[in-house]
Order: C-alpha cells, then structure tokens, then sequence
C-alpha cells in the first residue's frame, strides 16, 4: 500500500497557553499551596501537544505535590513516568523524606529494568541515491502511542513528517535532494495519546544534523535521547522554600530542596505522512 500525505494536522505541538498555566501552578508550589496546585498540574497533564519539557515540568511538580501532601502512592506513580520519560532526574538526599520516599521507590522499580527508555533516530546518507532512516523506540512501559519522523534536506521549505505506531523499529526511506544540499535534518518522537512528547530525538527546532559525504555513499550519525533538554531550575532548589513547606503542611516535611539536573514490541507500520513548514504545519 503505497504512502499517503496529508497536509495539516500537527503530530506534535506546544499547546498555547502551556507555559502560562504551569507558571501559574509553579507560582502556587513556591507559596507553599499545594493543595491548590494539584488540580492546576492535572489539567495540564491532560492537555493535548505538551512538548517534552512541558511535560517533564508537569511530572515533577505533579508528584512532588502529591508527595508533600501526603499521596504517597499517587506521587510514586508520578515519579515512575518521569523517570521514564527523563531517566537521568535525580533528587537531591537532603530533600523533604516525603518526597524522597516515594521517589526512590518509583527509582526503585527501574532498577529492574535493562531497557533505558528513549528514542534514537539513524541514517545512512546518500546525495546521489535513496537514504534509509531507522528509527528505535524503547519504550518497556509502552506509554507511547505513536512515532513521528520529520525530515527534509538543508535548504528546502517544509518537514517531510511521517507518522506510525509505537513500534520498536520504524524505517523510512527519504529521496535524494532536487539540489546540491549535503545535510539532511531529522528529528525523531515518541508521542502519547494526547500526542505530547514522552521521548525525542532531535525536535522541529533542533532537528538532527547529518552531513552527506561528497563521494562516500555513507555517513552514520546517531541522534541523542533527550540531549536537547536544558531543564532550568526550580523553587525546589531552595532550602528556604522546604522550611516554609514544613511550617505549612501537616506533619511537617523537613527543609529540604528539589532539584532537576539536566541530561544535555513489534514489526513497523505503514506511515503516514504531514508536511511542515519550519516548525509548524504547513497552511
């Protein structure tokens, strides 16, 4: 059956509006209002085209206010999907043991686990002939719906970007360039059932740069998993912010801080392909 292209619907974009509800929410975890943020981050979580910091951001406040409020449970849950989605977090050991405990237990479960979940996009390039792209999905809790692919040759307008189910190798083949362009960018994602970004590998604005070479039908380049996350930081580094925390919650969480360190089955299915234009659909 041969490809079908579409023109229009994103696989996957940043909700408008995104960034303000989480300052919101973040604003209500650094007064020490839990309560009050959990629904906030909730409805985040739900939203459609969270791109991959959005919603790492989501998971981290999400559990951590469930674990200072005591959803001791909830929060390990929270912490097991973060930690899939971004396996290289890390907590600080002087933070709140209500936080770390539900935290080292969700770590804990991973811990069984020889699969590091993430994406990883590679290509053999070619000028003068077809370039094959593979794409590998190692995702062992299976929280991704589907795969998109984008790809174009330095120099043209749109993203080329083709879509498939969460299988654990995708392939597709990409034509030779109409013209003398040597780099091939290609951005690879794992994306939910709300097509918000669980895993990438380069992104429509940090596509991965392959250079072509003048006489060599090869070229191997590896994209990263996540490299393009500079995670910034946050109210939980504060000691401060943990003894005003104790003071309010019941039971008291020690003073602590909570910081984010940076990190920067199945045959294929038939794909489906999107034009993009930069960053965004084509009109």
């Amino acid at each position: 059956m041969p490809l079908s292209f579409a023109q229009g619907a994103p696989t996957a974009v940043s909700a408008a509006g995104v960034d303000d509800e989480l300052a919101e929410a973040e604003k209500l975890v650094a007064n020490v209002d839990f309560e009050a943020a959990i629904p906030v981050l909730e409805r985040i979580s739900k939203r459609n085209g969270l791109t991959h910091e959005q919603l790492i951001r989501t998971y981290r406040n999400l559990a951590t206010a469930h674990a200072v409020v005591g959803h001791a449970n909830v929060a390990r849950d929270i912490f097991v999907k973060l930690i899939a989605i971004d396996p290289d977090f890390k907590i600080d050991q002087n933070m709140s043991p209500r936080v770390k405990a539900p935290y080292f237990e969700a770590r804990g479960s991973w811990s069984a686990q020889s699969i590091k979940p993430g994406i990883e996009a590679t290509a053999q390039v070619h000028r003068s002939s077809d370039t094959r792209v593979t794409v590998t999905l190692r995702d062992p809790m299976r929280m991704a719906s589907k795969v998109v692919v984008g790809y174009h040759w330095e120099g043209s307008d749109p993203f080329t970007v083709k879509t498939s189910g969460a299988t654990a190798t995708t392939t597709l083949v990409v034509p030779p360039p109409k013209d003398k362009s040597t780099y091939l960018e290609i951005y690879a994602q794992g994306l939910d059932a709300n097509d918000s970004v669980l895993f990438e590998s380069g992104s429509p604005a940090k596509p991965i740069v392959i250079e072509a070479p003048a006489s060599a039908p090869a070229g191997a380049l590896a994209g990263s998993d996540g490299g393009q996350n500079d995670h910034s930081s946050s109210i939980f580094a504060s000691p401060i912010f943990w003894i005003v925390a104790g003071a309010v919650v019941a039971g008291g969480a020690a003073a602590a801080y909570f910081a984010l360190r940076p990190s920067d089955p199945a045959k294929g299915q038939q794909l489906v392909p999107t034009a993009y234009c930069g960053g965004a659909p084509c009109p």
